[in-house]
């Protein structure tokens, strides 16, 4: 029987949610001939880090952002990132000991990471000659940090073309380094039926056009002063609210007084239901949100990125025309401007979106890594 591990860790909800997927694929690929686990890298490690590493990431992505961006581009020079190399590898070590030990007992076929903290765990250990199994990154960024790039893996997956290319420039082996996109789960390419989701929502079923607005798990944003923005277009559109895990958020927008047709939601997990009623999703910058717009084929005005990771996300949207910026929460007007009246623009608009689309990136991910280890098997 095929043995697979799939790492993610619980820093936001992303990299948790690309895991998901390839494991979802995997089993339906492998039809129960194999053994599939989809684990938690930080339940592999000791208790002070579990708890302190996604608090601290929580505190500088949303308290200091521009002291994380700094650090995210200064670890990404490789004449500072070789010596960091040394001390991440102790640090990494010492905390997480028990997942070592896990992937040392364990043995798996193939180890498949969606954070760069399992992956270079996993890497380090193949490299040591302590474990033997198929090593397989998943780059969740659309630009390749130095953070995942480690010797020893045996197969990274990317988001695009320009990524292959960040990550050679990085020291990987161009050939190992591989396009897939992003995945996403498969509900991302199927579509619901539109008038009944809406109307389960208290929404109109036809006659308005439907926006969403979402940022992320950690519900943060400049949500309300788009939604009185967005209150001129009120006899044109209707909103629906994603607040994630912020209770306050959801609570305060549910009291709101606005002429807005609007349902406000709290953390969902029928995003696919939501995003095949939308006409235009309103988001922060998350790697897995864009990738799953890009699936829905659905339109994305960003308002809000983290200096770093998803600032790099938004340079390549931007390159190739697959998103809008919005820099105030003001300039959201045209852009509905334009999806209520300019079909050109919109037109361009949704060339760019297919342009970047990879809505068969998990099934691409889980048939390569099947290939491999059924290889290897034989």
């Amino acid at each position: 029987m095929i043995r697979i591990a799939i790492f993610h860790a619980t820093a936001g909800e992303g990299h948790r949610k690309v895991a998901e997927a390839v494991a979802s694929e995997l089993k339906i690929l492998l039809n129960g001939d194999a053994a599939i686990e989809c684990l938690d890298a930080l339940d592999y490690t000791n208790a002070f880090f579990k708890k302190s590493y996604p608090a601290v990431y929580h505190f500088l992505v949303t308290k200091v952002p521009r002291l994380w961006g700094m650090a995210y581009e200064l670890f990404d020079r490789t004449e500072i990132f070789w010596i960091f190399r040394l001390f991440r590898r102790w640090f990494n070590s010492f905390h997480a000991a028990k997942l070592e030990r896990y992937l040392r007992e364990k043995q798996f076929d193939a180890v498949i990471s969606t954070h760069f903290l399992a992956a270079e765990t996993t890497a380090a250990l193949k490299k040591a000659g302590k474990i033997s199994s198929v090593i397989h990154t998943v780059i969740t960024d659309f630009s390749a940090h130095m953070l995942w790039v480690n010797p020893g893996t045996d197969y990274y997956a990317v988001m695009h073309p320009d990524t292959v290319e960040t990550a050679v420039r990085r020291g990987a082996p161009r050939g190992i380094t591989y396009v897939t996109g992003i995945p996403v789960n498969r509900e991302f390419h199927e579509f619901s039926d539109r008038d009944e989701v809406l109307k389960s929502l208290g929404l109109a079923p036809s006659g308005k056009k439907t926006l969403m607005i979402t940022s992320g798990g950690f519900g943060l944003g400049p949500t309300e002063p788009i939604l009185r923005c967005l209150e001129k277009f009120s006899d044109e559109v209707q909103v629906i609210v994603v607040c994630g895990k912020n209770v306050e958020l959801k609570e305060r927008l549910s009291r709101l007084q606005t002429p807005l047709a609007m349902k406000v939601l709290g953390f969902v997990d029928y995003m696919p239901k939501l995003m095949s009623v939308c006409d235009l999703v309103i988001s922060k910058a998350g790697g897995s949100t864009i990738c799953e717009c890009l699936a829905k084929g659905l339109p994305l005005a960003i308002f809000s990125f983290i200096p770093g990771q998803e600032e790099r996300n938004v340079r390549m949207l931007l390159k190739y025309n697959a998103a809008r910026i919005i820099g105030s929460p003001e300039e959201v007007n045209s852009i509905v401007d334009d999806l209520l009246h300019n079909p050109d623009v919109m037109k361009a608009w949704r060339e760019g979106i297919r342009s970047m689309a990879k809505p068969f990136a998990a099934r691409e991910v889980a048939e390569f890594t099947k290939s491999i280890v059924e290889s290897r098997k034989k």
